[in-house]
């Protein structure tokens, strides 16, 4: 969805024309201008027309829409959401699809991430029922990143603005040190390319170079004289330096095509430039942005392309130099790159760690800054450098040495060109390395082991949650052959109806808190459990016994019988999950009957009602039992796993011991004669036989002649009992059976009690 120009992603830079006067009376006759001037991606000549447009009729939601989005294209995102948003109070969403999209993103960059996320709701309902499509998983990727955004704090990093030696009236980016020399890139005008100052609209990008901060005047490096007529069109940006002086950079074409090439850096001078060979300049693509790097003797080339076979968008990719050149090309794997854009990449080699950009990536709006720790193929999840190295625009080409970075950003703070976001700047930060620290080699399995555990421990213990009723509504039934990932998508598909139970009701924080769960809980639970499977069947592939314990709530919006087999449901149903996972890949584990050993057992703790503290109010609407917060929190089932050890056995997710309480009864079954109309009392007495305190959850009903009341917990060793008062003023003479369960957190977990009741005249 994004409409950048490609020149801008690659290189990160813009234009600076001068806004068009029109004299034009008909908003339709300046919007054909204006279109025209769009459609060439000339952002900054287009916007004087759509506001002149937007001043002859501003209740035209056509021209509303189209001057607010341009005037997101310039980085005005705070102005656009404004114009973008009377455009669709007008309708404009009907005849722009994209609209409530780019509204969304321009309160994202514009740091209001509560209405970004109520329009990312609105903007992805047209594709809930494709999600492997990339409109929606652009449209939620963003979603989440305006719930992460909301959530951050800044770091202490100070940021500094290398000031008017460096930063001019245009765009300067890609900074670059080496030997103690900062090399950069800036789009400058041809009538002086000397001093780098914009004074016509004809721009070309050159790298300059200047020991900072102590030269007062950046130096262009030129091609010796037999060259400088062949690159003289050509932009020239992002470069990269080896130790032997060989330069690397980008040169691209006024359409934006971009090759890499390399030439001996003498000085001021690129001497006998050569394009790299056709694993780097794949024919058909871009390739850009070179980053080369010494890693264990060997060289190896960093860069950006669009090829075959990446996962969307640009991507980073690396190739080996040999002796013939540089390798075939290779992805840098789906750990760094995304369906969007990842750019700029600067590899540290002291820390084995990668920094580079991306607007997919978890962010605060257009690029982010990332790190990613490792050398490839090995890559560890990447971590947003947050704010305020990162900001709400784009933050590009972060280069660390060992007490400081550089980077470029177009952010307003601080920038030389005022508040026009056109233009980037370079900046410095006070961001030191992590350098890599030495420790004691271990033994390849049990570094597997330990990499297992670690990961597992990430998604535990794991929340998944239902809506109200599933899976398959009934009074009898404690199994259903439903699969929770099935429902559970289902269940995401209901957000709208959700949202449009409470919207007009409640405050708007209200409304956004059900949409975050939506987001964080229901979404994040979907994720974690699918990360989660093939983690637990690696680990099962090695030969370990793993017991899952897997609880199962309900609100409490009917009889706690009902809950009680509702919840059984429930976690029949993440079993089934277990069970179709990979044509059937886990059921030898689950019928202890795998090749290697490896067992996998399910506890299952059905505990009916959400706790005995929820208590059931007769005045609740059902909009509130079904669609409020309180109640989507309750449905759900919990996974815990335990494995055994030398010890006994422990929880996977913190490692702690894992213990169970243990209840004993004096007797589980009452044979009861009553007279017609009076009541009686049963009393079971009960006991905490274990050292780990008793939880009662719940003792559920079968009717409404018996009232129950019970301890909530007993600690180790005590006592306590249950009482059990029957009426008959509602029964008829005759024998009867009722059923209860005392639902705990002991073993046996379920534990049936019976009344046999004869009521006599």
């Amino acid at each position: 969805m994004s409409n950048f120009p490609l020149k801008y992603l690659l290189f990160f830079v813009s234009t600076m024309l001068l806004f068009a006067n029109s004299k034009a009376q008909s908003p339709d006759q300046v919007l054909q201008v204006a279109d025209e001037l769009f459609a060439k991606k000339d952002y900054y000549g287009s916007i004087g027309f759509y506001e002149n447009a937007m001043k002859i009729d501003s209740n035209n939601a056509d021209v509303l829409y189209k001057y607010g989005r341009n005037l997101y294209l310039i980085n005005n995102p705070k102005k656009a959401s404004r114009y973008l948003l009377k455009a669709e109070l007008l309708g404009g969403a009907d005849i722009y699809p994209n609209l409530h999209f780019e509204l969304a993103e321009s309160y994202r960059k514009s740091e209001d991430f509560r209405k970004a996320r109520r329009y990312y709701n609105r903007a992805i309902r047209p594709y809930r029922r494709d999600r492997k499509s990339l409109e929606y998983r652009e449209i939620n990727q963003a979603k989440e990143s305006a719930s992460w955004a909301s959530k951050q704090n800044e770091t202490d990093n100070t940021i500094e603005n290398l000031g008017p030696t460096v930063n001019k009236d245009g765009s300067e980016f890609a900074p670059y040190l080496f030997n103690d020399k900062l090399y950069f890139s800036a789009l400058v005008a041809d009538s002086s390319l000397q001093n780098y100052q914009i004074a016509d609209t004809d721009y070309q990008s050159r790298i300059y170079s200047k020991f900072y901060p102590s030269e007062d005047q950046a130096n262009r490096i030129y091609f010796e004289s037999k060259y400088e007529e062949q690159f003289s069109k050509f932009d020239i940006a992002n470069i990269s330096i080896s130790t032997k002086d060989e330069a690397y950079f980008s040169v691209c074409d006024s359409l934006g095509f971009c090759e890499i090439w390399t030439a001996e850096l003498n000085g001021k001078l690129f001497m006998n430039p050569k394009k790299l060979n056709k694993n780097i300049n794949y024919p058909g693509s871009n390739n850009t942005m070179p980053e080369i790097v010494d890693v264990a003797d060997n060289r190896y080339l960093f860069f950006v392309s669009n090829r075959d076979k990446g996962f969307g968008g640009l991507d980073i990719w690396y190739a080996k130099l040999e002796n013939f050149g540089f390798d075939e090309a290779k992805n840098l794997g789906g750990t760094i790159n995304t369906p969007g854009d990842e750019i700029s990449p600067r590899y540290q080699s002291q820390e084995e760690a990668l920094y580079f950009s991306s607007n997919w990536h978890l962010g605060f709006g257009g690029f982010d800054i990332f790190k990613s720790s490792g050398f490839p193929p090995i890559m560890k999840d990447v971590e947003n450098l947050k704010k305020p190295i990162n900001s709400s625009l784009d933050d590009l080409y972060f280069t660390p040495a060992e007490a400081f970075a550089y980077f470029s950003s177009n952010r307003n703070e601080n920038n030389t060109s005022g508040n026009n976001t056109c233009c980037s700047d370079i900046y410095k930060t006070d961001y030191s390395l992590t350098l890599k620290e030495e420790t004691p080699e271990l033994e390849i399995d049990t570094l597997k082991q330990q990499v297992s555990i670690e990961l597992l421990n990430k998604y535990l213990p794991l929340d998944l949650y239902f809506h109200n009723d599933i899976p398959k509504p009934s009074l009898n039934d404690s199994t259903t052959k439903a699969n929770y990932l099935n429902i559970a998508y289902e269940y995401l598909d209901l957000e709208p109806s959700y949202l449009d139970q409470w919207e007009g009701y409640v405050q708007d924080e209200e409304v956004d808190l059900i949409d975050n769960f939506f987001n964080e809980k229901i979404q994040q639970g979907i994720e974690d459990l699918e990360r989660f499977t093939p983690l637990l069947l690696s680990e099962l592939e090695k030969g370990s016994e793993i017991s899952l314990i897997i609880k199962g709530y309900a609100s409490a919006l009917s009889q706690s019988d009902y809950n009680l087999k509702l919840t059984l449901r429930r976690i029949e149903s993440l079993i089934n999950y277990l069970k179709s996972y990979k044509n059937g890949v886990f059921i030898p584990y689950l019928d202890d009957v795998a090749d290697n050993g490896g067992k996998l057992k399910i506890k299952k703790l059905p505990y009916g009602d959400f706790t005995t503290a929820q208590s059931k109010e007769n005045n609740q609407s059902t909009k509130e039992s079904i669609y409020s917060l309180a109640a989507m929190s309750q449905r759900k089932i919990e996974l815990l796993a335990i494995t055994k050890s030398n010890e006994g056995y422990k929880r996977l997710d913190d490692q702690s011991d894992f213990q169970e309480a243990k209840v004993s009864l004096n007797k589980t079954s009452y044979t009861v004669k009553v007279k017609k109309g009076q009541s009686t009392k049963r009393i079971f007495l009960l006991k905490n036989d274990s050292g780990k305190e008793l939880e009662i959850y719940n003792i559920t009903s079968s009717s409404d002649q018996l009232k129950i009341k019970f301890p909530s917990s007993l600690k180790p060793k005590e006592d306590g009992k249950i009482e059990f008062e029957i009426s008959t003023d509602d029964l008829v003479v005759g024998k009867y059976l009722f059923n209860s369960y005392l639902v705990s957190n002991a073993n046996r977990n379920l534990i049936e009690l019976k009344l046999e009741v004869e009521v006599t005249p």
